[in-house]
């Protein structure tokens, strides 16, 4: 039997008090954006507008911590750079939630090619897990490299029925 230390008991409590804390961790994707009613048909199958379920795709390339911030009137988000050019934002269907949730706001949206710019790669469709909590309205999986935009007509004629549940009928 090894002889007591109480050094030893500290950094077991210690390092027990750390990794709870880092497991307890609470993932948060969230938005500060909120939509005109007249788009509430762009909410998912569990009401969340398309700022919240961008900001769930976003988070899983951050570690599940995204938020979406409101536009004022006018405004456009910018574009992926840096850090942020990455495969959760460089792909079709966060630039269809990014757009659609500016649109919503009575913002407005850059189109296609300049959206993934400053991507080293770009993706149609979503490449990455989807994360539990949200589901992709199935409008958000329209093609936009042959318009070069996200096409709001479109959009709303698509409808907003969440694709996972279209596959389980």
């Amino acid at each position: 039997m090894l002889p007591f230390n109480p050094g030893w008991l500290s950094l077991v409590i210690l390092t027990i008090g750390l990794l709870s804390t880092r497991l307890l961790r609470a993932t948060a994707q969230k938005t500060s954006a909120v939509c005109f009613s007249e788009y509430s048909w762009m909410n998912n199958s569990k009401n969340q507008n398309p700022c919240l379920v961008a900001a769930y795709l976003n988070g899983v390339c951050f570690g599940g911590q995204f938020t979406v911030e409101s536009l004022p009137p006018g405004a456009e988000y910018s574009c992926p750079s840096g850090n942020y050019a990455n495969a959760c934002e460089c792909n079709t269907v966060t630039y269809s939630l990014m757009s659609a949730c500016a649109t919503c706001q009575n913002g407005t949206h850059v189109d296609w090619p300049a959206w993934i710019l400053n991507c080293s790669t770009s993706y149609v469709g979503y490449p990455e897990s989807i994360p539990s909590g949200t589901a992709i309205p199935h409008w958000a999986y329209q093609d936009v490299a042959p318009s070069g935009n996200f096409n709001v007509t479109l959009a709303k004629a698509v409808g907003g029925e969440s694709v996972h549940e279209l596959c389980s009928r």
